[in-house]
């Protein structure tokens, strides 16, 4: 094979490469922001999806974010640990919950709602999530938002009237 034929079979494999890598040339998108919350799932194929708390000064709030099954589970419980200001660990606290989720559905939690309240729960450290399904345990750091986060703010009026 001549150096040019391979020369021409080098650059058709790089371009083909980079083209099925699915990059942009623009670049961010700001009408499609990346997902503010965490993500978690089970093998039994029960997921945690874009999970997060939004929070006043006082520590009082709402989860938010949706949660899948394909086979079905029960949300029997949730219990959460906020990260304090210095960086250790809060005193873990239980939301006692029941949901049943069918087969192929989902539980979005801004909908229960799941209502929170620790003064250690502020805005822009983490909590440790652990959610208590039939099938197992998804345990999981999400992040805290401000209340008057702008893309939040929608939901905080929902859930706090």
């Amino acid at each position: 094979m001549s150096a040019r034929i391979r020369k021409a079979t080098a650059a058709g494999i790089v371009a083909a490469a980079l083209a099925l890598t699915g990059c942009t040339a623009s670049g961010w998108v700001p009408q499609a922001p990346p997902a503010a919350g965490s993500q978690a799932e089970l093998p039994s194929r029960d997921k945690a999806r874009n999970v997060l708390f939004v929070v006043d000064d006082k520590g009082k709030g709402v989860l938010i974010g949706t949660l899948t099954t394909v086979d079905g589970t029960q949300l029997q419980a949730l219990h959460y640990t906020p990260e304090k200001p210095d960086g250790s660990k809060g005193q873990p606290q239980i939301v006692e919950v029941s949901k049943e989720l069918r087969p192929g559905k989902a539980l979005r939690f801004e909908e229960v709602p799941v209502q929170v309240s620790d003064p250690n729960l502020s805005a822009g450290h983490l909590a440790t999530l652990e959610l208590k399904l039939s099938t197992g345990d998804i345990k999981f750091d999400v992040p805290v938002y401000a209340n008057d986060h702008q893309d939040f703010k929608d939901v905080w009026a929902e859930a706090t009237k």
